[in-house]
């Protein structure tokens, strides 16, 4: 699949959801401990100004646009809407050594950046040894020490700017023979996996996913094209806020996750259970055993751990990567997270993953 029709794809889809399902929570976000969403409709009004707005300051189809940000709102709808160009939106994990940032920036052929945060911006400045980027666009400057830079636009101006070009009537397209095939990289690159659901599927609407790792994962890479695919809510917690809170505010029913974090969420787990050989954590281990389907198990463990870890309404998930512990599997299957069966092996593509659903 060319990088054209991949972009044919989502634009097709984000338009579809915003005909069908207008009003209807898209994206919901936390921030300073509230939730703000936006509806479909908002969606993909931002999306497309923006995507006039990065069209002025000369993407094209074809080109890489590097994002250096976290899971957030402004992130998702540039890389939206630089997609929508015929562009690939190449997110870049907010952990990454500046050693590596540098290497990244020295090898890449982009000429265009997205910052979500003062502290990103500065390091995309210091990693950009070769001033090969032309433009960079900033959520938040404030942590940012550079002097003024002629390169830098403010998101509000990108998105202002692409608002009056749209509202002259000025008409984007993307150039399929300017764009070189096989499968884009990026963000959106999961949606190659289904060409075929170019429509909404019946029931996308109940659906709800949360992204648990960062921009720059596997994982957010499948939720991202599932969500624009089903017209499901997608919800972005707060950056290092609780994210236990955050998971029981949205109640998921799909979790997409590495065996990397499924882990670690077995061990956090692990540890908040009663000292082992209690009598208190032999009938623990005894519920663990009979699992959440046994009605004393559910009510008086597993209903509880499962509603503490966010996880209670969760029937379907997907495991990104390779196998998952044994133990880590069957305390998730017993918390209803995870089927009783065995783990499955990981398959061997782009984004290796496998889905084990736990209810109809």
């Amino acid at each position: 699949m060319s990088s054209a029709e991949l972009s044919q794809i989502v634009n097709e889809r984000l338009a579809a959801h915003a005909r069908g399902r207008g009003s209807g929570l898209a994206l919901v976000h936390k921030s300073g401990g509230r939730w703000r969403g936006f509806d479909w409709r908002a969606v993909s009004d931002e999306a497309g100004a923006l995507a006039h707005g990065f069209a002025e300051l000369g993407v094209r189809a074809g080109d890489e646009v590097l994002l250096l940000a976290g899971p957030r709102p402004r992130a998702l709808l540039v890389a939206l809407a630089v997609q929508g160009l015929g562009a690939t939106p190449i997110a870049i994990g907010s952990d990454v050594t500046a050693d590596d940032l540098a290497k990244l920036l020295a090898a890449s052929p982009a000429r265009f950046a997205f910052a979500d945060e003062g502290a990103n911006l500065e390091r995309l400045l210091a990693g950009d040894a070769r001033g090969a980027l032309e433009a960079i666009v900033h959520d938040d400057r404030r942590g940012a020490h550079a002097a003024a830079d002629p390169r830098l636009r403010t998101y509000a101006r990108v998105a202002g700017d692409g608002a009056r070009r749209r509202g002259e009537g000025a008409v984007l397209s993307v150039a399929a023979e300017a764009v070189p095939g096989g499968a884009p990289a990026g963000l959106w690159s999961g949606l190659a996996d289904h060409p075929a659901d170019a429509s909404p599927r019946p029931g996308g609407a109940g659906e709800r996913f949360i992204i648990v790792e960062q921009l720059a994962s596997a994982p957010t890479a499948v939720i991202l094209a599932r969500w624009l695919a089903s017209g499901a809510l997608l919800a972005l917690p707060e950056p290092n806020g609780d994210a236990e809170r955050d998971r029981r505010d949205v109640a998921p029913t799909t979790l997409v996750a590495s065996t990397a974090w499924l882990d670690r969420l077995w061990l956090d787990t692990e540890a908040r259970l009663p000292p082992i050989g209690t009598l208190a954590r032999r009938l623990v281990n005894r519920a663990l055993a009979i699992g959440i389907e046994a009605p004393l198990a559910r009510l008086s463990v597993l209903g509880p751990l499962a509603r503490g870890l966010g996880l209670d309404r969760v029937r379907s998930t997907v495991v990104v990567g390779g196998t998952l512990a044994p133990a880590a599997w069957r305390l998730l299957a017993a918390l209803g997270v995870l089927p009783r069966s065995p783990a499955p092996p990981a398959t061997k593509n782009p984004l290796p993953s496998i889905e084990a659903r736990t209810a109809a």
